[in-house]
């Protein structure tokens, strides 16, 4: 687990990164996967083999 210093860097560091994440969507190929975060490591795998064919 983060300690509280360094989680409340790693969360300014990620809202950093909204705005040129979010502009760099229109540039992706149309197959991109999109990871949210919200998946288990399993569910995460079978998503990536399932892409993978």
């Amino acid at each position: 687990m983060l300690e509280p210093r360094s989680d409340g860097r790693v969360r300014a560091w990620c809202k950093e990164r909204i705005e040129a994440c979010s502009a760099a969507v229109d540039t992706l190929p149309g197959d991109t996967v999109f990871l949210d975060g919200e998946a288990s490591p399993g569910e995460l795998a079978g998503q990536v083999l399932a892409h993978l064919g």
